[in-house]
């Protein structure tokens, strides 16, 4: 037992769920926190006309959100519980939910200057299509139907608007007015702590699967299973990064190795947008806000993403 505990692999999974529990848990009340500030300056019919527009501009709105949140899939999710409680359209938002951890700002600078802008260019590309479409299609079935009511639901008055004054109604009044009512914060503030500590068990028990995977998952593992000499390298890479939780700054780090090992840019994009778009952790999380057929259809979509990502890199660059 001693042996095990003083392994290093086991202390650097412990170490990384430490960590990660400490980050979740800033980032988590503090999105929640940020949201609820947002939905209390502007009234939810605002923003879910933005986000329900027409023709695909609500789609368009939802990526270009998800693209310039600088969110690990965890951190995605308090943001999407937002936008569901303020009426945002469900496609549009499920397009936030897969493009925030796939083409946030840190992700794209770290493969531009690790694999260069063409991997870069293609991958972003590539990531924002297919999303779309699938968030169109997941839509147009109708999924919404699987959304859990009780997790959106807003608790401690949150999303009330209580900072409407007559003589001005402008966002500039209204966040002065929010700022000087400390009560109307700490009530905000602990709707966040509260809508965390229902999220806790699921958070819990979905990083310490991916602290265990990081820790006892070697390297050459990886590479035998996404080496360019495996037929199915494509989708053997986007099932193995579900497990792996890779934020941004472990990601690139690990992927760099692996490239000059001879996996296939194909490979190795599958497994980014696996690791992004559906870690354990994160689809753990979801069981809390998603039903099976809706948590199904999620895993299904980001598989999809990353085949057709890693077959497009395949057939256009290889």
């Amino acid at each position: 037992m001693i042996e095990f505990l003083t392994d290093q692999r086991f202390i650097e999974a412990a170490s990384f769920f430490g960590l990660v529990m400490v980050e979740m848990a800033v980032l988590f009340i503090g999105v929640s926190f940020l949201v609820n500030v947002l939905t209390e300056l502007f009234p939810s019919e605002q923003i879910g006309a933005i986000l329900s527009g027409k023709k695909g501009r609500g789609y368009l709105a939802g990526a270009g959100l998800g693209a310039i949140t600088p969110f690990c899939s965890c951190s995605t999710i308090p943001m999407t519980v937002g936008l569901l409680r303020a009426n945002a359209g469900f496609g549009p938002t499920m397009a936030f939910l897969f493009t925030s951890p796939l083409v946030n700002p840190m992700l794209i600078a770290l493969l531009w200057m690790a694999l260069g802008w063409r991997f870069t260019a293609l991958y972003t590309f590539c990531a924002i299509l297919f999303t779309l479409i699938i968030s169109f299609l997941l839509d147009r079935f109708n999924f919404q139907r699987f959304i859990d009511q009780d997790a959106i639901a807003p608790t401690c008055g949150a999303g009330k608007n209580q900072n409407t004054h007559p003589n001005d109604t402008s966002t500039g009044g209204a966040f002065r007015r929010l700022l000087a009512n400390k009560a109307r914060l700490k009530e905000l503030l602990a709707n966040s702590s509260e809508q965390y500590r229902t999220f806790l068990p699921y958070i819990a028990i979905g990083i310490a699967i991916g602290a265990i995977s990081h820790g006892f998952i070697p390297e050459n593992y990886l590479v035998e299973l996404a080496g360019s000499d495996n037929p199915w390298a494509i989708p053997a890479s986007a099932v193995i990064g579900i497990p792996l939780y890779l934020r941004a700054s472990t990601m690139v780090p690990m992927i760099m190795p692996l490239a000059a090992k001879g996996v296939a840019l194909g490979a190795l994009a599958a497994l980014i947008i696996g690791a992004a778009g559906a870690s354990l952790p994160e689809v753990i999380m979801l069981k809390r806000l998603f039903r099976l057929p809706l948590m199904a259809a999620f895993l299904l979509s980001v598989f999809t993403i990353a085949i057709a990502t890693g077959f497009a890199f395949e057939w256009l660059i290889a």
